[in-house]
Order: C-alpha cells, then structure tokens, then sequence
C-alpha cells in the first residue's frame, strides 16, 4: 500500500509540475502547448484512477476478512489483488 501511494505521490507531482509548465507557457507559444497540457492531464487523471482503484480494492479484501489479512499476511494480499487488476477496464 505504501509502495502504491509513494508512486502516485511521485506521478502526481512530476506530471503537475509538467502541467505547470505547459500551461504558463501556452500565452508564449499561442496556446500550442495546450495539447500537450491535455495528454498531461489524461495521464494524470489515469494513474490517480488505477491507483485509487487498487487501494480500494486492497480495503475491501481486508474489511471483508474481519479486518485481518489472512494467514498469507499483507504482502501476499496485495501482490494478489494487484496481479488481478484489469487497468484497461478501469
């Protein structure tokens, strides 16, 4: 669960950054770098979406287990959940 927020936080940061930077100079380069801004933005929305969808995934396995993780233990359990994810349906 932390390696997945720690990932989100370093995406999250690095493509707002990126954003900034396209949108402050879209007056300079006449509105030209809004595209870019657009993909960023689409990605950006992408992995805060997956990564949302797992760690709700990984609470409802845990919730569901009485709030346990089994005799497989964390790890186990998100390795699990995270090998099922279908990204492309989320």
């Amino acid at each position: 669960m932390g390696g997945i927020s720690a990932s989100e936080l370093v995406a999250n940061l690095g493509l707002s950054s990126l954003k900034g930077l396209l949108g402050l100079s879209a007056p300079a380069t006449g509105g030209i770098t809004l595209a870019a801004y657009a993909s960023v933005a689409v990605t950006q929305a992408g992995v805060a979406g997956v990564s949302t969808y797992a760690i709700g995934q990984v609470t409802k396995t845990y919730l569901t287990n009485d709030a346990s993780w089994g005799a497989d233990g964390p790890k186990a359990v998100v390795t699990c959940i995270l090998a099922s994810l279908d990204e492309n349906s989320i």
